[in-house]
């Protein structure tokens, strides 16, 4: 990298290729001010990725590398402003704050714009520096500053005075007979013959010495201080295990894997939840870093996932690291560096697929079905899964993806021969499938009564559950205590100001809060518009199930997983760790808990609304809903017992609900593909999501019409729209949405993004639209 001059500032860029002597005539050319790096920051490969990820998802290299690249390696530039030469004068007409700035400058030479800031108090003193810039009075320069610090710890050596051995050790003990703490430090640096010597606090921590003693002995010359560079990654400190031999099933899998790799690169593991997939991943990975090789293992979420990378770090120690977005500027920059100089394993989140591998030979796509693998803003609003596809293909990798519910696509990829397809059907060990249980929430007679969202199944089965001493997961996929609040008399109910939603109310808080722009308000004491005290709260949040089943089960430990208790990593973990240590006996969450949760002793999942997950205006929607359910069953009884689910819908004759109740996942995704294929749904097309916002509806609506009428021009029917979105207002934004059809060709895709692209330049030339705002999506989820 290096810093450049552009537009009388100075920027860090990347020196991507050195175009020799020729240059276009008529431009002015500007000399590079410095290197930044002896050595470069990315790879060739990594560039090409950065090209290829702009290009498919139609967004800029910049856009790409702003993801990309850890904040700690990018510069930051940094205004000074000084004196200009002319002379001052106090007795200048300056305002109040001019005369401030000029003052301040007399005593210092040069000021920060932040610093101007704050000696103002204002956020914006760009008006107040203009004039004083037009009175000649002030000048400036830009600075850049490099956001990555070492970190660096003290050590403490023999100077080279008294580095001569017992000659001078016995000099040093001379010059310190007179301070007990001051001889101990001589001693205990000569018997360790380290001529390195040793971290100060180290030194201080075995002799009892202070900082003002190794001062004193620097003063008289007989140790030196220096600094070292050291890592702020943790090292692993527990013991690695071996791994545990493979079940015949495993090993007659991992070797299907191995050799269908010299055929296709690309496999998919399709295991029923607890079929052992992890441990295979294990050998994999073994086997990989013995040849030499790096492998990079994407997890949708690392905080819900912590268990796997657990598991990892037992078996491979120090080998492991794991990268995310949680980590500090500082670490991710480390890893970054470790990973350019061929780290053997790196897990991560999706955005760990932009690290610079320079030996990756093995990808693993974990939970390949989640929808936490896409990107949704900012651009480049990119799918982990598919741009590892791309990544494994140019850096000839392989690549696995696991999942109990695989993504309709991948499934659909492996069917037609692109990808192998590996089966896992039964559990490991013994244990089968858990028993799938449906209750009809249309027959009055079976709920409990003045409870009418619990069925009195439901909550016997967590009472004999509980008895024998296991534990209970409760899905309700939906936080907050109740959804809408709502008058009895008028009718008003609680919708957001900004957003065509309601406002959840949220007890705990007494509050309403709308979960898309995060406004909240004080829950009214009664209606705003009628004045009436019979507010009603409707439906039913997990934060509502909570307080419902600590008063029907009032001897259960209860806890709750929802955005609003488990906000941050530590929560999670306390969360998830109270309910591994069995301190919690039911526990209630949102999808969250469909992740990956890995517990011994779950002896029943209940399932409390099964109709909302199914009933969702979205072509994925049927999708959605069965991994959903198929995912949080599956984490009943892993370990000892078959375990039960029970799933409360009043949808009981739908042919999804009969899929589950078989675990048949071959029935379900045949169904769903015919029904796909009939009304050319992905993976039959491929699909661009183009959103046009604004405040103004009539604006937005003519904005669609007219960037739709262009893009009809030459894609004709493949366009489908304008038309509003579900909630046609959100942050105070109308939106209208654009949706194009493509053939999966990849050719006739490259050329209709860049008529897309072209149009959308010609749209913006029409100054009358250019506050709307358009954002583009390849391939939404």
């Amino acid at each position: 990298s290096s810093d450049l001059p552009l537009r009388n500032k100075i920027y860090a860029g990347l020196v991507i290729e050195c175009m020799g002597e020729s240059y276009q005539p008529g431009f002015t050319l500007k000399y590079i001010h410095s290197v930044l790096d002896q050595h470069p920051i990315i790879t060739r490969e990594q560039y090409d990725l950065w090209k290829w990820v702009a290009s498919y998802y139609m967004c800029t290299e910049g856009e790409v590398m702003s993801v990309a690249l850890p904040t700690g390696l990018k510069m930051s530039s940094e205004t000074l402003i000084s004196a200009a030469d002319t002379e001052y004068s106090a007795h200048l007409s300056l305002s109040e704050d001019e005369f401030m700035i000029m003052e301040a400058l007399q005593m210092q030479q040069e000021i920060p714009v932040k610093t101007i800031q704050d000696i103002l108090d204002k956020k914006s003193v760009y008006p107040v520096l203009k004039k004083l810039f037009d009175k000649q009075l002030i000048k400036s320069r830009e600075e850049l500053l490099e956001v990555y610090k070492p970190k660096l710890e003290q050590w403490v050596r023999f100077s080279a005075a008294y580095a001569d051995g017992e000659s001078g050790y016995n000099r040093a003990i001379e010059n310190t007979v007179r301070s007990f703490h001051q001889a101990n430090v001589v001693q205990f640096l000569f018997g360790s013959g380290e001529e390195k010597g040793f971290p100060s606090g180290h030194i201080c921590k075995e002799t009892g010495a202070d900082a003002s003693v190794l001062s004193a002995l620097e003063k008289k010359g007989i140790i030196e201080k220096y600094y070292v560079e050291i890592s702020r990654l943790k090292p692993f400190d527990g013991f690695i295990e071996e791994l545990p031999a493979l079940s015949p099933v495993q090993e007659q899998t991992t070797n299907q894997i191995r050799t269908g790799f010299g055929d296709k690169p690309h496999a998919l593991l399709h295991g029923v939840t607890g079929s052992g997939k992890t441990r295979i991943y294990q050998e994999l990975i073994s086997e990989t870093v013995a040849s030499g090789g790096q492998v990079l293992y994407l997890l949708p979420e690392i905080a819900l996932t912590s268990h796997i990378v657990q598991r990892l770090q037992k078996n491979f120690g120090d080998d492991v690291l794991v990268f995310h977005s949680k980590l500090s500027v500082f670490k991710r920059v480390e890893i970054w560096n470790k990973c350019l100089g061929g780290h053997p394993v790196l897990i991560g989140a999706r955005s760990a697929l932009f690290l610079p591998f320079t030996g990756l030979k093995l990808i693993i796509v974990d939970e390949e079905h989640d929808p936490s693998f896409k990107q949704y803003s900012p651009n480049p609003r990119y799918n982990a899964r598919d741009v590892a596809a791309f990544m494994a293909h140019k850096l000839n990798s392989r690549i696995i993806y696991g999942s109990a519910t695989p993504a309709l696509e991948t499934w659909h990829n492996a069917q037609k021969g692109l990808y192998q397809y590996i089966g896992l059907n039964s559990r490991f060990g013994t244990v089968k499938l858990p028993e799938i249980e449906i209750i009809n929430m249309h027959d009055k007679s079976m709920l409990l009564p003045n409870h009418a969202s619990y069925s009195i199944r439901l909550i016997s089965q967590i009472q004999h559950v509980l008895s024998r001493g296991d534990q209970v997961l409760l899905f309700q996929n939906r936080r907050g205590f109740a959804p809408t609040i709502r008058c009895g008399s008028c009718g008003w109910y609680s919708k957001c100001q900004h957003c065509d939603v309601s406002m959840t109310y949220h007890k705990v808080f007494e509050e309403i809060r709308c979960h898309y722009c995060h406004a909240r308000s004080p829950l009214p004491g009664v209606c705003p518009v009628c004045g009436s005290q019979g507010l009603i709260d409707l439906g039913l949040g997990t934060e509502k199930v909570e307080e419902e089943l600590k008063i029907l089960l009032p001897e259960a430990n209860i806890g709750r997983m929802d955005l609003d208790t488990a906000g941050t990593q530590n929560e999670m973990e306390s969360i998830i760790l109270d309910f591994e240590r069995h301190k919690t006996d039911i526990l209630i969450g949102t999808q969250m808990i469909t992740k990956g949760l890995d517990f011994d002793h779950i002896g029943l999942v209940g399932i409390i609304d099964a109709d909302r997950l199914i009933q969702f205006p979205d072509f994925r929607s049927s999708e959605r809903a069965f991994q959903m359910m198929i995912q949080v069953s599956g984490r009943a009884g892993r370990r000892k017992e078959q375990g039960r689910v029970i799933i409360q819908t009043s949808l009981v004759d739908h042919p999804l609900i009969r899929d589950i109740i078989n675990h048949d996942y071959q029935s379900f995704v045949e169904r769903e593909l015919l029904e796909r294929e009939k009304f050319n749904y992905p993976p039959f097309s491929r699909l661009i999501d183009i959103m046009l916002k604004h405040k103004d509806p009539k604006l937005c609506r003519q904005g669609a019409t007219e960037f739709g009428r262009m893009l009809k021009t030459k894609l004709g029917r493949a366009v489908l729209g304008p038309a509003p979105p579900g909630i046609e207002r959100l942050r105070g934004l109308y939106h209208q949405r654009i949706l194009i059809k493509l053939e999966k060709d990849p050719r006739i895709g490259v050329g209709v993004k860049r008529f897309i692209l072209e149009q959308r330049d010609l749209f913006y030339e029409n100054k009358m639209f250019s506050p709307v705002k358009m954002s583009i999506d390849v391939d939404p989820v």
